[in-house]
């Protein structure tokens, strides 16, 4: 027994020690980031605003959606023209974006609807609406941006993601959402910190992806891509454009100032939905990315729960070897280093998002909390997307079988 109990101190001791370096090495990796960050928006390249075309599908209630559509119709860009993609002429929403081009891009932007040219039906609605906003684009255009109708971007937000292009290795440039949750209760600020989970990779080129609610590409590597025909059988657009950038071998490029605020408040059911959604996404795109995520986030969380399992035996007075409390010391800190990481990322927020400091510092307190609960979440997602083949998205059920294999329900 003297010699088993020896090996499990011995183990024990070392997996503790490593486990916690791994958690001072995530803080290590979140203050690279920021650096990263900082570094980027320094080395401001030379404008490249060539003639753009910005497509967004929209649909939802027009009253939430007007402050988003009015930011994306506003954008401060030579030689763009914009079209919003609603899905029929009868819904209200047509209504209201056609007003607003009106209003304020008049001869610049217009709205269409799906219906007008459907596409094939396996295609997500998304993809569908996209396809059809791509046959309205003018000859002259040589880039194609696509946003979310969900964010708020400044004036300035489209010139930023086009710039970056004026570099021939660069095959994509990407934006990210980061989500205001202000007004929003715990699921709200549990969301916004589960999504930063996506901005960490950004920077690093194996793992970094093509975001859809705000990305750009010159026209000529769209069409050479087949973009447009991978969308008429894909549930999601973004990959789509990740997998073809990739595979040409040229960068897909994170622009810091680009980070676009959405405003969105969730329930616990709504939050539990989107986050088994995106993981799906993940899982059926890059199922190496979800391989990824999964040990990782078993392991940190797991020895956590064990650890304060384990001091909690103790105090209320089961005997538990020194070794095995110290290691259960060592496993229980994931709790507050995680913390501190995620204090450190969301300092990197406010100089991507300058002009919402203010109140994201008021927020800061909030989004701890989100990110404190918000590796569970991240645990149930992952598993519970093993063997899943039906989401929900948008009000509309798709199975998905593969990439391009999309069947709506």
């Amino acid at each position: 027994m003297e010699i088993l109990e020896l090996v499990l101190a011995t183990f024990g001791s070392l997996f503790a020690l490593g486990s916690l370096a791994g958690s001072l090495f995530l803080i290590r990796r979140a203050s690279r980031f920021n650096e990263r960050v900082r570094a980027e928006i320094t080395a401001a390249a030379p404008p490249f605003h060539p003639p753009a075309t910005l497509v967004v599908p929209s649909r939802g209630d027009p009253n939430a959606l007007e402050p988003n559509l009015r930011a994306l119709l506003r954008q401060d860009y030579p030689a763009l023209e914009t079209i919003l993609v609603v899905d029929s002429r009868a819904d209200p929403l047509f209504a209201l974006c056609e007003r607003l081009c009106a209003e304020l891009a008049p001869g610049r932007a217009r709205a269409v609807a799906t219906e007008d040219f459907p596409v094939t039906a396996r295609a997500s609605g998304k993809c569908a609406a996209q396809v059809r906003g791509l046959r309205e684009v003018s000859p002259i255009s040589q880039v194609l941006a696509f946003a979310d109708d969900d964010i708020t971007p400044p004036p300035e937000w489209l010139s930023r993601l086009v710039t970056p292009l004026g570099d021939d290795k660069v095959a994509v440039t990407t934006a990210y959402r980061w989500y205001v949750s202000s007004g929003g209760g715990l699921a709200s600020h549990i969301r916004s910190a589960w999504s930063q989970t996506g901005l960490h990779i950004m920077f690093d080129p194996k793992w970094n992806f093509a975001w859809g609610g705000g990305m750009a590409m010159r026209r000529e590597d769209f069409d050479k891509w087949q973009v447009a025909k991978g969308w008429e059988n894909a549930i999601s657009d973004d990959y789509v454009v990740t997998i073809s950038a990739k595979k040409d071998g040229r960068a897909i490029t994170f622009v810091p100032l680009a980070l676009a605020p959405s405003r969105e408040s969730v329930t616990f059911s709504q939050l539990l939905e989107w986050c088994r959604r995106q993981t799906f996404m993940t899982r059926i795109y890059d199922p190496h990315l979800w391989k990824f995520a999964l040990a990782p986030y078993l392991l940190f969380n797991g020895t956590m729960v064990l650890g304060f399992a384990v001091l909690l035996a103790a105090a209320v007075g089961v005997a538990i070897p020194f070794w095995a409390l110290l290691a259960a010391a060592a496993f229980a800190m994931h709790f507050p280093l995680n913390l501190v990481k995620n204090a450190v990322y969301y300092r990197g927020i406010s100089v991507m998002l300058p002009q919402r400091a203010s109140e994201l510092r008021s927020l800061f307190g909030a989004y701890l909390i989100g990110g404190s609960l918000s590796p569970f979440v991240m645990i149930w997602a992952l598993l519970k997307t093993r063997d899943l083949r039906h989401i929900e998205w948008r009000g509309r059920k798709y199975e998905v079988n593969g990439p391009l294999d999309v069947r709506p329900l």
